[in-house]
């Protein structure tokens, strides 16, 4: 106190105060004036941006599947502050920035002793940009010039104005360049080391740290002593700094580093090539860990299966296959495998689970459940004989696999057999092909772009494409006995309360349940198929499984289907080029894969089959007839039991329905079949011959026929057919006929035509209409 009156006393001495004083005051007000003036400074836009994510894709448990880059295309997955451990803190803060917790966003001293450093030896030797101004750097990239360095700096000051200490260091880490495409210290971590950060080591942590002074010429992998030397000037720098105690620094320093293997998970990418394309299935943009629908352990089994069977049929010229698996309760794909080997040169990447291709005689299920929809029944019996259809494009005269004709069969042993000429007039009694390709849209198929009437009848025989996964879908939707719900690529998220599969909207009933139900009674029927696939195919099991094959024209695709309660399984198996196989059919080539993967699915989870329905009755019938037969039926008459809906019942067997012997009586249409070789009742049946029905069997109504130059006469001479006419009268006004070999010939010429037949037994006549053109 005596010492300053005595320098107070003192005017010049006073008058010095007085100026240092008044200085120190302007220069508080301009620190405080500058210190609010930065409020005014603009900070990057990119800084309120969060760091775009990488999608990792994981299956139904937890496995990775792939990881998806993000929309900057890098691997970034942003960790939170708590995530990050304190040894990368130090590490980072002893390689970039000692003083980060006490400078206000730029530190003066190493900003001077780096231009001092600069002015000494005319080249960058250390930086003095601190981990603020560094953040501004990375959000805003600028040319370097000092103008920037001037503005970075500034930004800096007013970013800490903004942002607490913990967010600047967060966003730092989260933003960073690593190498090898990963931004962010989280990625970094899985990808150098294969571990969350939480596990890194304190040595782990300083060689990660290192890297983002040159990513590049630092990568441990193409620069492992470059790296290490980078980890040791670090660790040294955290034992300086007080990071580390002596021991610690020796035992990081002693510490081997092991990488992790180089790549990253790649698993089930046809499934993962399908997730990333569908639209109503995309992954979130923001990224994040997506939930997939598949199970990774039984997907990689069918793929093994896939692999054997391929195997075993390489000399038949089969060299690809896909399988479908869906969980029928939620629609959720369990597996999805696109071929044998995604890296195969052979168009390995096509994947046959999503490439159309023809269908063969899987749409033949859903002609029949529509007939049982409107009164038919597994014992309506569906004449399978030579028949013509008059279309759009001509004459369409199917044939059977087995290039035979069968005679009367019942529904059941007509889709069991899958006979070609049963189900096209099943198809036409139930009013042409836009009945069937209305109710395969309903469930779900994308593939028939085409008028109904350009595939005609042989829709129900597969001339049209389908995919596999929509066709296996449409077969889960038959599995909930007509119930309608979309294919799920991704697991339903848990509601409180509530099973994963309630947050879903409700199914779509499509169909009939009772008719669904007759439908799968059939499919499983082992003894209904016997006739065309024996008793021992790759389609019977020792437990209910509903099977459906198939195969298209020239051996081209072969398909399986098979479901339960609990599961769909859909298999194709042919080639992507489209080339034949060699006379492998869908019993032979894709069924082995279903009944494997179906085995399969039993053992490890179990599988019921469905309860029948109040509203189904069993009845006693007469195969032949498909009529109920009397309580108490005649002696040595067959007898078979059926399953019917209650509101379907068939009628009673009548006396008329057998002659004088026993037999028998069918209608007049199957006389010509009886006296041929594929007649397999023997005297059990006869063509009944008082019908009084005469039917033209060619040509059908609406036929058109184009005259031929390349033939004898233009083709002119066109063969008529006819049933039910003793001694058939053929006539028109427009048409002469002539005779040869017992047959009746009509000389054709070009325009409309009215033929007409009359029976002169009994004055009953049928009449249809063709039209003749020019080629």
């Amino acid at each position: 106190m005596f010492r300053f009156r005595l320098f107070a006393a003192n005017p010049r001495r006073r008058l010095l105060l007085k100026a240092g004083a008044a200085m120190a005051l302007s220069t508080a007000a301009l620190a405080v004036g500058a210190w609010y003036a930065l409020r005014w400074v603009p900070l990057p836009r990119a800084l309120w941006v969060p760091p775009a994510a990488q999608v990792e894709m994981v299956d139904r448990n937890g496995a990775p599947l792939r990881i998806a880059r993000s929309e900057g295309g890098t691997f970034a997955r942003p960790a939170g502050y708590a995530d990050v451990p304190q040894a990368l803190i130090h590490a980072t803060l002893a390689a970039e920035d000692r003083r980060f917790w006490s400078h206000g966003g730029v530190d003066w001293r190493a900003s001077l002793r780096a231009g001092l450093q600069f002015l000494r030896h005319r080249r960058v030797v250390s930086g003095g940009s601190t981990i603020t101004q560094q953040l501004i750097k990375l959000a805003e990239p600028r040319p370097r010039t000092l103008r920037t360095k001037v503005i970075e700096a500034v930004q800096a000051l007013r970013l800490e104005q903004v942002w607490d200490k913990q967010h600047i260091l967060l966003e730092y880490l989260n933003r960073l360049d690593y190498g090898r495409l990963n931004t962010g210290c989280a990625a970094a971590a899985q990808a150098c080391f294969g571990k969350p950060l939480r596990d890194l080591s304190v040595a782990e942590c300083a060689l990660l740290a290192g890297l983002p002074q040159g990513p590049t010429r630092l990568d441990p992998r193409l620069h492992p002593g470059r790296a290490l030397h980078r980890q040791r000037w670090i660790l040294a720098r955290m034992l300086e700094c007080g990071f580390l105690s002596r021991a610690e620094f020796e035992r990081a320093a002693a510490e081997p580093i092991a990488l992790a293997p180089p790549g990253r998970a790649f698993r089930a990418p046809h499934f993962v090539d399908l997730l990333l394309s569908e639209t109503r299935t995309q992954p979130p943009a923001a990224g994040g860990r997506v939930v997939t629908s598949l199970d990774l352990e039984l997907n990689q089994f069918i793929q093994g299966v896939v692999r054997r069977q391929l195997a075993r049929l390489a000399e038949e010229n089969v060299q690809h296959a896909a399988v479908v698996v869906i969980e029928n309760r939620s629609g959720e794909v369990l597996a999805l495998v696109g071929s044998a080997d995604y890296f195969s040169p052979r168009q390995g990447q096509v994947n046959g689970a999503w490439a159309p291709r023809s269908a063969g005689s899987t749409f033949k299920p859903f002609t029949y459940l529509i007939a049982f929809e409107q009164g038919a029944t597994p014992a309506s019996i569906v004449p399978d004989l030579p028949t013509e259809f008059a279309t759009a494009t001509g004459v369409f005269a199917p044939l059977n696999y087995d290039q035979r004709f069968h005679g009367p069969m019942r529904y059941r042993l007509a889709l069991g057999n899958s006979l070609n000429v049963s189900a096209v007039k099943v198809l036409a009694s139930l009013g042409g092909p836009a009945v069937l390709k209305a109710r395969l849209t309903d469930c779900g198929l994308t593939t028939l772009t085409r008028p109904a009437e350009e595939y005609g009848l042989g829709l129900t025989l597969g001339n049209a494409e389908a995919r596999l996964l929509e066709l296996a879908n449409a077969y889960a939707c038959l599995a909930r006995l007509g119930q309608y719900q979309p294919f799920a690529l991704l697991r339903a998220p848990a509601v409180p309360g509530r099973p994963a599969a309630a947050a879903k909207p409700p199914p779509l009933r499509v169909f009939d349940p009772a008719a669904a139900f007759l439908l799968a009674d059939i499919l499983s029927d082992n003894a209904a198929r016997t006739l065309a696939f024996g008793p021992e195919s790759a389609l019977r099991f020792d437990f209910p499984v509903a099977c459906k094959t198939g195969t298209s024209s020239g051996f081209r695709d072969n398909w399986a289907f098979g479901y339960t309660p609990e599961f769909t399984v859909g298999v194709w198996a042919g080639n992507f080029d489209g080339s034949p196989m060699r006379g492998v059919s869908g019993v032979t080539g894709a069924a082995p894969i279903l009944h494997e993967v179906f085995e399969h699915l039993h053992q490890r989870h179990g599988t019921t089959w469905y309860p029948t329905p109040e509203t189904v009755v069993e009845a006693p019938i007469h195969p032949l007839t498909g009529k109920r037969l009397a309580s108490a039926p005649s002696p040595g008459r067959p007898r078979l039991v059926e399953k019917f809906h209650a509101a379907h019942l068939p009628p009673f067997e009548a006396p008329g329905d057998y002659d004088s012997q026993g037999r028998v009586r069918l209608p007049a249409e199957y006389a010509p079949w009886l006296g041929t070789g594929d007649n397999w009742l023997g005297d059990t049946a006869v063509a009944d011959s008082n019908s009084s029905s005469p039917r033209i069997l060619f040509p059908p109504p609406g036929t058109v026929i184009h005259l031929d130059p390349d033939l004898p006469d233009a083709g002119r001479r066109l063969p008529l057919r006819a049933a039910g006419a003793g001694r058939p009268d053929w006539r028109s006004e427009t048409l002469a006929f002539e005779q040869a070999a017992g047959r009746v010939y009509a000389l054709l010429v070009q325009g409309t035509h009215r033929l007409q037949l009359h029976d002169p037994a009994t004055g009953a006549r049928a009449e249809t209409w063709f039209e003749v053109r020019a080629k």
